[in-house]
């Protein structure tokens, strides 16, 4: 008679203490995930708030200040976000340091 593995049965595999509740025993790791994420939108937030500064500059050579207007609010406002998620990530950081 031959024993079937549980993975061959279509069970699930049994979580590794670890992997079931990885910001409990490891909250550093956690922390620096977070750090990581954090950066990483601020990142992509300021990098957007310069492309959408191009259709600023390209609305205002076209002489379109309503256009313009439009655009510097929205680049201000991702400039915002990425500054708060930068922030955060510092307090972060420098909580765990």
């Amino acid at each position: 008679m031959r024993i079937q593995s549980a993975m061959s049965l279509g069970l699930p595999r049994p979580m590794q203490a670890d992997q079931a509740f990885p910001t409990l025993l490891k909250p550093h790791v956690a922390a620096a995930r977070r750090v990581g994420l954090l950066r990483a939108m601020a990142d992509t937030l300021f990098i957007e708030a310069d492309r959408i500064e191009g259709f600023r500059r390209a609305c205002a050579a076209s002489s379109n200040p309503d256009g313009e207007a439009c655009w510097k609010r929205i680049a201000h406002a991702y400039r915002t976000e990425a500054e708060a998620f930068s922030k955060q990530a510092d307090q972060l950081k420098g909580c765990r340091a």
